[in-house]
């Protein structure tokens, strides 16, 4: 899992597969998850328009395992293309790989981890999923955060605000300057 530096929303989400799927039907799910503040292994999964994950499509899937023998490889694919799924900063988006849908390489990077039954069980019982942390070693999955315009209009907004603020503060810091000078010219006027 992968916490979001920027708000909006998923995009592209890239795997680097050591090995591809075998099944027909493989299960390659996201999921957006908060941390819980008394416990930095413990997540809780977000819901968003009434589901707490996205399912990849199958036929993402099985385009790449229907390739030709020539093509069929593992690396680099994109299984998934403008999600759509809201995430905040702060927030941190999880993969899951069911049985046969495959597996990424492992990197050199901070992972926390979970079996997928473990999850299940938490998420069926609607508890925090305890995950266990692998500070050198990580699935090598990549995605990218789309700023919607709700995003981009909220940053603008404090931008703004910042602007305004500067502007009515070289404002007052002038005034209040010339107040201080003429109390200044009244006290030298009564010596």
């Amino acid at each position: 899992m992968d916490k979001i530096t920027v708000g909006g929303r998923i995009g592209d989400v890239t795997v680097n597969f050591c090995t591809l799927p075998i099944i027909d039907q493989p299960e390659i799910k996201l999921y957006v998850l908060q941390s819980r503040p008394d416990d930095p292994r413990a997540f809780t999964v977000i819901e968003w328009l009434d589901r707490n994950h996205y399912v990849v499509p199958v036929e993402n899937l099985n385009r790449i395992q229907d390739s030709s023998p020539f093509e069929k490889r593992n690396g680099l694919h994109t299984i998934a293309a403008n999600t759509n799924i809201p995430i905040l900063a702060g927030q941190y988006l999880a993969i899951s790989f069911g049985l046969g849908a495959s597996s990424p390489y492992s990197v050199e990077r901070n992972e926390y981890s979970v079996s997928v039954k473990h999850f299940q069980t938490s998420l069926k019982e609607k508890k925090p999923v305890l995950f266990t942390n692998y500070p050198n070693k990580g699935a090598a999955f990549s995605f990218n955060v789309v700023q919607t315009d709700e995003m981009t209009n909220k940053f603008q907004e404090r931008d703004n605000m910042l602007r305004e603020s500067s502007i009515a503060e070289d404002y007052w810091k002038q005034i209040i300057e010339s107040i201080k000078e003429d109390e200044r010219n009244e006290q030298r006027e009564d010596t």
